[in-house]
C-alpha cells in the first residue's frame, strides 16, 4: 500500500494523471490453464518429453466432493495444479511470471493480489497505453 500511495503522490507532484487497477487472484492456484502453461513452457525450451510428463501430472487427475457421506462422481480437472504439492507453487509462478512483460504500467505484487498502476501527462495519453498494453 505504501509503493502505491508513493507512486501516486509522485504522479501527482509531476503535474501528471495516475490510474490503478487492482486484480485478485482469487482461488489462483485453480485457475491455471493447462493449455497455456504447456504451451509456454514449449516455448522456454522444454523437450517433449518433459512436456508430456508435465502434462500427464496436469490432466490425468480426478475431482469429487464429499458432503455428509454422500460422494459425488469423479469429473476430469481441466484447470488449476495441486495445491499441497511440491510442484504446485512452482508450477503456478511460472503460469504467472511473464505478467510484467505484458504491460508498461508499473506493478505492485503482494501474494495472489496484484496493483498495476501508470501516470501519464494526460488522462487520453494513459488510456492509449492502457489499450495499447491491453490493461483497460
Amino acid at each position: 500500500m505504501v509503493e502505491l500511495v508513493e507512486y501516486i503522490y509522485q504522479s501527482f507532484n509531476k503535474g501528471n494523471v495516475a490510474r490503478a487497477t487492482f486484480f485478485d487472484l482469487m482461488k489462483a492456484f485453480d485457475c491455471v490453464s493447462h493449455g497455456l502453461l504447456i504451451n509456454k513452457l514449449s516455448r522456454y525450451g522444454f523437450e517433449r518429453e518433459s512436456l508430456q510428463l508435465i502434462s500427464s501430472y496436469l490432466e490425468e487427475r480426478v475431482q469429487h466432493v464429499a458432503l455428509n457421506g454422500v460422494k459425488s462422481r469423479n469429473l476430469p480437472t481441466k484447470l488449476g495444479v495441486p495445491q499441497g504439492s511440491i510442484l504446485g507453487p512452482t508450477v503456478f509462478i511460472i503460469f504467472i511470471n511473464d505478467l510484467v512483460t505484458c504491460q508498461s504500467q508499473h506493478l505492485v505484487l503482494h501474494a495472489d493480489d496484484t496493483t498495476s498502476i501508470g501516470s501519464s501527462s494526460t488522462l487520453q495519453s494513459l488510456d492509449q497505453h492502457c489499450i495499447r498494453d491491453g490493461t483497460s
